[in-house]
């Protein structure tokens, strides 16, 4: 990568995104009351830093140099979904009180089981995503190297067809 600073706010947002998943997808669903919304406002905290972190990173990776500037644009397109994913699983959450407000623990102990097999399986979808973005991601960078390859034997090619019609002449 080209700057320092880039790659420090990166390991931030890796971070903070970390902390939003272990409260997403581990504490919040197992939460109730004010616990529950005490995690949830650290969430929506933790959400407003990434944003902020990724605002810094898109002005970082516009001053850098065109040959790093496609690599961070990619990562932060990855970023900005994972983000995106983290904070729709957030509000379906939130908007899920239904266990809030004083139904039978036993009720809530496997309304909790059905949520947590619904995260694991938005996580092993979201871990899908991130491997197809970053199989586009190397076929883009494949595209470019044989773009340039092209290029490049283009332009010998037409250097030996003027030496050779030297030779000819």
């Amino acid at each position: 990568m080209s700057s320092e600073k880039f790659e420090s706010l990166e390991d931030d947002l890796n971070g903070i995104l970390e902390q939003l998943k272990k409260y997403i997808h581990d504490e919040i669903p197992g939460l109730y009351g004010e616990e529950k919304k005490n995690a949830k406002r650290q969430v929506e905290k933790k959400l407003e830093e990434a944003s902020l972190l990724m605002q810094e990173m898109e002005q970082e990776s516009k001053s850098a140099p065109q040959s790093y500037r496609i690599q961070m644009m990619n990562q932060l397109r990855n970023y900005r979904r994972e983000i995106e994913n983290l904070s729709r699983n957030f509000k379906m959450i939130s908007e899920n009180n239904t266990f809030d407000s004083g139904t039978n623990d036993w009720e809530s102990k496997i309304e909790g089981s059905n949520r947590q097999k619904l995260f694991s399986g938005i996580q092993s979808l979201q871990r899908t995503s991130e491997s197809i973005a970053r199989s586009h991601q190397v076929a883009a960078e494949t595209d470019e190297i044989g773009t340039g390859i092209i290029e490049d034997m283009s332009r010998q090619r037409e250097v030996l067809e003027r030496t050779k019609n030297r030779g000819d002449d």
